[in-house]
């Protein structure tokens, strides 16, 4: 499959679990691997019944940059509501993917502590290249 100027061998998908015990701390949504990947979309739900907005972090081994959030309404991808799709919310426009290619990876986190019964969760999809 082609995307763009990348040619995807295999399908990657991957997913992380965001409680209230691990809001504020990043936690590897795509974590590192020797052989390159492109992130073409995040996804996002949402078991509370108030927003939350999501951090996206570029974390390289020793250095964490955040590249941008996103709000995720209440009940999103829950009750028949869609998921928010990070890359079509949080990203510049005309944002198509993210090529991680070197020992790096992508973390997320909920900006502000959650009740201890919800939940955030993303999961990304892309290809190996």
């Amino acid at each position: 499959m082609a995307f763009g100027l990348f040619d995807i061998r295999m399908p990657y998908t991957t997913s992380a679990q965001i409680a209230a015990a691990d809001t504020t701390v990043p936690k590897n949504l795509v974590a590192w691997t020797a052989t390159p990947i492109l992130i073409t979309d995040i996804l996002l739900t949402n078991s509370d019944t108030a927003d939350h907005i999501v951090a996206l972090t570029y974390y390289t081994g020793t250095v964490s940059r955040r590249l941008s959030s996103v709000n995720v309404p209440a009940r999103a991808g829950y009750d028949g509501a869609a998921p928010v799709s990070f890359f079509a919310n949080g990203a510049p426009p005309n944002f198509g993917a993210w090529a991680l290619v070197n020992a790096y990876s992508l973390q997320i986190s909920v900006t502000e502590t959650m009740p201890a019964v919800v939940v955030v969760d993303a999961m990304a999809f892309g290809g190996y290249l």
